[in-house]
């Protein structure tokens, strides 16, 4: 199985949203980096991860898409994180990375690229970039 078949992946070109299971941790978090930089490598200029459905997470759920972060800087993207849970939330907040991504509240207002109605909106790699496509994002190929 390669990267790309691990998560559910919806491609928009130059969008791409991944979804992540509903626990991150130790387990699965080489799983999910494989995959998100397996996506930033296709080209795309706006990877949103989507943790809507994550209810835990571990700090290795953060680092992963810190190193995405990374890849993201080196191809001139950016990435977005959507969490609904507050607990998801703050480990983002604790781990710092927060300060690397914009997080929002929805896949919606991270495709849209809509500043968050509460919490930190991060200024690293997802803080600016590319104008978000229009509702295309949600077709899966």
């Amino acid at each position: 199985m390669t990267s790309l078949d691990n998560l559910p992946i919806q491609w928009a070109a130059p969008l791409a949203v991944v979804r992540l299971p509903g626990e991150v941790d130790i387990c699965n978090a080489d799983q999910i980096r494989d995959t998100l930089l397996a996506v930033l490598n296709r080209g795309i200029t706006t990877l949103v991860v989507d943790m809507t459905g994550t209810t835990f997470c571990g700090c290795a759920g953060p680092s992963a898409v810190a190193r995405a972060c990374q890849r993201a800087n080196a191809n001139r993207a950016q990435v977005r994180v959507a969490i609904a849970t507050p607990v998801v939330r703050r480990v983002f907040a604790i781990t710092g990375v927060d300060r690397l991504v914009s997080i929002f509240d929805s896949v919606d207002a991270a495709v849209a690229g809509r500043p968050p109605r509460h919490g930190h909106h991060g200024q690293g790699a997802g803080g600016h970039g590319a104008a978000a496509p229009g509702r295309g994002w949600d077709r899966a190929v």
